[in-house]
């Protein structure tokens, strides 16, 4: 009779904490179901979206009753507004042949911060960079008014790259269009705080020969003085004057013409992951050993504008700051859990400490650390001498970056409740 009162018990205990883990998930999904939506813009500049998404956080802090950062009674007294100035691409299409609308992520992309654009042209010969050494050549000659069309393989750039070839590299040639085309596959690129001198395209597959026999490109760009927010909320703990920072950022791409980026891996998946946490700490049982500081922040895609404001300008003293714990990209853990700038001499502690917890308690099968790139919202942090971790999840399960395919759909946090009872255990057991 003893064996099966005690059979009972760890029955019950175990179906107590899996309806506990299985509310804790719902709760995820909806946010991540909730700042995906269409009517979040993409949670950029474009129609405000990232001032909605910054007061969807606001409130979900306001339900957790987490201190605000100043006397306001309304969700505004979680928000830390700044201006900056923002490139808004307003409207884009693009036809290769007439009649053959490209389309978005599968065929192309412009860089958001191309100019205002109206091109139509028919059999029209482009210039096709061969190689470096055939470039070498050619950007010496003063050509104006052409098609410069390069192979991304062999010009092998990133995005940021690209962006400061086309407005410093071009020697004396002033193109119409620069074309890279070549990719397997490509990510977009949001406009940052400045226009570009002429528009790039980014071209799936060679599309493009000798010649054009018909090409159609209209591009709308907008140069606009935006506020944004960080959202900040303050959990007391018993050491109330030192602190860990949970953070993430909340903005994602934007539009591209009628597409939304829903930024779901990216990062409405690290925003729900805080807020969970901030649930869990919010209640009087729960209260942690350090206070936390835990903020939502704006501009992580167009420079870390968000973070790096944040440092010049904090709401608690940065030298009382233990540890800024960064979530990004955490939709995914089938190929384990990467921690970036784990191995600085202020920080390998505490990744030893992380590892140590997942490997008693399986939560990863691999868990590895990165060396310091400034990939994410962490970065300002570790340029000020603090600190500074970024968490994120491996896995082919999130397969889109920068796309408009980062959806809901595709973000199936696959090992959310590992990555919670991580950063739970971390926190509670930190000296």
């Amino acid at each position: 009779m003893k064996k099966y009162f005690l059979l009972l018990i760890v029955l019950l205990i175990a179906t107590n904490s899996s309806k506990l883990f299985t509310q804790n998930l719902k709760y995820v999904h909806k946010v991540l179901k909730d700042l995906t939506a269409k009517e979040m813009y993409g949670r950029a500049a474009y129609k405000n979206g990232d001032s909605i998404a910054a007061e969807y956080v606001a409130k979900e802090f306001a339900k957790c009753n987490l201190k605000s950062i100043n006397d306001s009674k309304s969700t505004d007294g979680y928000k830390q507004c700044f201006n900056t100035n923002c490139v808004i691409l307003e409207n884009v299409s693009f036809e290769l042949g007439k009649g053959n609308v490209m389309r978005p992520d599968n065929d192309y992309y412009v860089i958001g911060s191309s100019p205002t654009t109206n091109l139509e042209l028919e059999n029209v010969r482009p210039l096709l960079i061969i190689d470096k050494a055939h470039w070498e050549l050619v950007k010496a000659t003063k050509l104006s008014d052409i098609i410069l069309v390069f192979d991304a393989k062999t010009f092998n750039m990133d995005v940021k790259e690209i962006v400061s070839f086309v407005d410093t590299g071009l020697g004396n040639i002033q193109p119409k269009l620069v074309v890279f085309q070549g990719y397997e596959q490509i990510s977009y690129y949001i406009g940052r705080d400045k226009i570009l001198k002429y528009p790039v395209l980014q071209i799936v597959g060679d599309k493009i020969g000798q010649t054009i026999p018909y090409i159609k490109l209209h591009i709308k760009t907008n140069v606009v003085e935006h506020t944004g927010c960080n959202v900040i909320g303050i959990i007391e703990g018993k050491q109330k004057n030192n602190y860990i920072f949970l953070t993430a950022h909340y903005d994602a791409l934007g539009m591209f013409a009628d597409k939304v980026f829903h930024g779901a891996h990216d990062n409405a998946s690290g925003i729900a992951t805080i807020l969970d946490l901030a649930n869990h700490y919010s209640k009087s049982a729960n209260k942690p050993e350090y206070s936390l500081v835990i903020i939502g922040f704006r501009g992580e895609e167009i420079g870390l504008v968000g973070s790096n404001y944040y440092v010049e300008n904090p709401v608690v003293p940065n030298d009382k700051i233990k540890l800024v714990v960064n979530l990004d990209l955490v939709g995914s853990g089938s190929g384990g859990l990467l921690v970036v700038n784990g191995d600085a001499n202020n920080t390998k502690k505490y990744f030893k400490e992380i590892e140590k917890i997942s490997n008693d308690e399986f939560y990863f099968h691999k868990i590895s650390t990165l060396p310091h790139k400034c990939y994410s919202d962490h970065c300002a942090f570790v340029e000020k001498g603090i600190p500074a971790i970024f968490m994120m999840t491996a896995g082919e399960e999130c397969k889109y970056g920068h796309s408009i395919y980062d959806n809901y759909e595709n973000t199936p946090m696959t090992k959310y409740e590992s990555l919670f009872r991580l950063i739970k255990e971390f926190i509670t057991n930190t000296k």
